[in-house]
């Protein structure tokens, strides 16, 4: 696994918890999903401040190969804010079986 950072330094965002799946099906899809000691890597960039927030700063892929879609995550969440009925979106890859990545959506 990767090292914990101080405040304020960016880095990817690993996460753990009961919320999330284990394993996946495709060997391969957990080795690049999984770190040591069952953490997810989110494919997300962030930083703590010193208040402890979390912050999200970016993505360490800019695009989600979904079948043989080209999906912009960035797009899609820009669309989704653009809603009245919501306040903030993110847009992940997730490994499917049959696509390959499959788009999710968060939403509050």
């Amino acid at each position: 696994m990767g090292k914990a950072l101080s405040s304020d330094q960016e880095g990817e965002l690993v996460t753990k918890g009961p919320g999330y799946c284990r394993i996946f099906e495709n060997p391969e899809e957990n080795k690049k999903s999984f770190l040591r000691g069952g953490f997810f890597r989110t494919g997300d960039r962030a930083r703590i401040d010193r208040s402890g927030n979390l912050k999200i700063t970016g993505r360490t892929k800019d695009i989600i190969i979904e079948e043989v879609k080209n999906i912009s995550p960035a797009l899609v969440e820009e669309l989704l804010c653009s809603h009245p009925g919501i306040a903030d979106a993110a847009v992940i890859g997730m490994p499917d079986k049959d696509l390959g990545k499959r788009c999710v959506l968060m939403s509050g």
